[in-house]
């Protein structure tokens, strides 16, 4: 069985400044690379969970979400670690994932 580490992202990897979208407003938690890194060479794949209501609200899209968290996944690889797997909510104003999602994730070959 494989271990996972579930990382909210607003908040615990990069500082909420809320409705974060694109690069010019993300800010990087200090030490969160390096704590992953600690958690992927313990074992542990590494899933990112991110409620995105803000594309439900109409602040931004998806296309900007995704821009951003393809950016993310560079700045993994830069660090010398696997993309990790994303799993976000993207449905209007609804501030729970569904019963499952987390678990879906971390055993999903797929990557957002």
């Amino acid at each position: 069985m494989t271990r996972a580490a579930f990382l909210d992202r607003d908040g615990v990897i990069n500082i909420d400044h809320a409705y974060v979208h694109d690069r010019e407003h993300f800010e990087w938690i200090p030490g969160v690379l390096e704590a992953a890194r600690i958690l992927y060479d313990a074992g542990f794949l590494l899933v990112v969970v991110t409620n995105q209501s803000g594309i439900g609200r109409g602040y931004y899209s998806t296309e900007d979400f995704q821009k951003l968290t393809d950016w993310m996944k560079s700045e993994f690889a830069r660090a010398a670690l696997p993309s990790p797997t994303f799993a976000s909510a993207r449905i209007i104003r609804k501030r729970r994932f569904r019963p499952g999602a987390s678990t879906a994730a971390a055993e999903s070959p797929n990557r957002a």
